[in-house]
C-alpha cells in the first residue's frame, strides 16, 4: 500500500503527504487550538468508490481516454491514479482525510 500512497502522492504533486499529528504540533506551536479533529476516511468512502470506478473505465479504454485527454486540462488526466487508489489507500489507513478546526487564542 504504500507504493498506492505514493502514486497518490505524485499524480497529486505532493512531495509527501504529511500525517495529521505533523499538523496538530505546527498548529500548536504556532498558538492554535485544536477545536476539533474528525478522520473523515469512512465517510468519504462512497464518494472515492465512485471516482474509482471512473478512473477505471478512463483506464481500460484507450480509445476514450485519448478522446478526453485532448478535452480535460493535464492535471485532471493525472487526478485519474488518485481515483483509482485514493480509496484504498484510505481504507488501509495508509493515508488519512481529515477536517481539522484551528482557534486562536484571544489575547
Amino acid at each position: 500500500m504504500e507504493i498506492a500512497a505514493q502514486l497518490v502522492e505524485l499524480s497529486m504533486n505532493v512531495e509527501r503527504f504529511w500525517g495529521i499529528d505533523v499538523f496538530v504540533a505546527a498548529a500548536r506551536k504556532c498558538g492554535f487550538r485544536v477545536a476539533e479533529c474528525r478522520d473523515l476516511s469512512d465517510a468519504i468512502q462512497p464518494n472515492l468508490r465512485h471516482l474509482q470506478r471512473i478512473a477505471r473505465l478512463y483506464l481500460r479504454w484507450p480509445s476514450l481516454a485519448r478522446r478526453v485527454t485532448r478535452r480535460l486540462p493535464p492535471y485532471l488526466v493525472r487526478h485519474a491514479i488518485t481515483g483509482l487508489l485514493r480509496a484504498e489507500t484510505l481504507a488501509s489507513n495508509a493515508q488519512g482525510y481529515y477536517t481539522l478546526v484551528l482557534e486562536k487564542p484571544v489575547c
